[in-house]
């Protein structure tokens, strides 16, 4: 055990030693608060020449002294422990707390042991709670366009079962109508206003294309929600929200098409594309012979 040496001043403190023999050795503070000291661990090659050899002529320098406070404590029914609370002056490392500082924080730490509270265990705590909010913040500044691209290469994995054209239809409505609007905001941030804003513009003219794209924002948004880059319910759902503020596609006044030709003049018809040159005409004549749709 670290010999124990009492009445330590801040002058002490600077020039406190390790026990003989370079074992460390532990100075009173006051109170719960400890200093231990011990040399530091020297590099090898520290203190030589290019060959390896002590440099000649030098002085022989002091060892560097690692020097850090100790709080130490017992909890009901536990052995004692020891919480390292920071560096003291004189140490090779760490920004140093003085004595004053180190009394100050030594107290707080016996406020939390007199409530019943274990200093270690609040300390790491703590520590697992900022990490774990680290790690949440990182998550939210994924901003919707990056999750589009998550969620679409997800997709060319082959577990959402999607060929490449489909994948390109997909890539298209996104970028076109939502990415313009909020692809630069953490898709955390994305609320009902910014897929509003996506889709009112296209909602009544162009009916199917808005509808695609509403269930397109909702896959994102449902994809990030499981990889937890949001929270919350999604914006973008139809039943029971979008389906209170915008009307139903059958609501939605219809694209007027081009009659169709009667098949009466169908013969006439397709005599006058015969004569006609070019690879529309003649694209158009073998979908008619195919009776293919568009």
């Amino acid at each position: 055990m670290p010999r124990i040496a009492k009445g330590l001043t801040a002058v002490a403190v600077q020039n406190a030693k390790p026990g003989p023999g370079g074992r460390p050795k532990r100075y009173g503070a006051g109170g719960n608060l400890y200093l231990l000291v011990r040399p530091a661990v020297v590099r090898e090659g520290e203190g030589e020449d290019a060959d390896g050899q002590p440099a000649a002529g030098r002085a022989a320098k002091a060892p560097p002294l690692v020097k850090f406070w100790l709080f130490r404590y017992t909890m009901p029914g536990k052995k004692l422990r020891e919480m390292g609370i920071g560096s003291a002056p004189g140490s090779v490392s760490g920004a140093p707390l003085s004595l004053a500082e180190a009394r100050e924080k030594a107290a707080s730490l016996l406020r939390l042991v007199r409530e019943g509270i274990d200093p270690l265990e609040d300390r790491d705590a703590r520590e697992k709670a900022k990490a774990a909010e680290a790690e949440r913040a990182k998550l939210r500044a994924v901003t919707f366009k990056q999750a589009v691209e998550e969620f679409l290469a997800n997709k060319v994995d082959g577990r959402a079962g999607a060929n490449e054209k489909h994948l390109a239809q997909w890539r298209m409505t996104l970028t076109t109508y939502a990415i313009p609007h909020f692809g630069d905001v953490p898709v955390a941030d994305v609320d009902t206003s910014h897929v509003l804003a996506a889709l009112r513009p296209i909602w009544s003219s162009k009916a199917e294309s808005a509808s695609r794209l509403r269930g397109r924002i909702e896959a994102v948004l449902d994809y990030a929600t499981v990889h937890k880059w949001r929270e919350g319910p999604n914006p973008a759902r139809w039943k029971g929200h979008l389906a209170l503020t915008l009307k139903a596609r059958g609501e939605v006044k219809k694209v007027e098409h081009h009659a169709a030709v009667d098949w009466r003049k169908l013969p006439e018809f397709m005599a006058a594309l015969r004569k006609r040159e070019g690879a529309s005409a003649r694209a158009l004549e073998f979908a008619i012979l195919c009776a293919l749709r568009s």
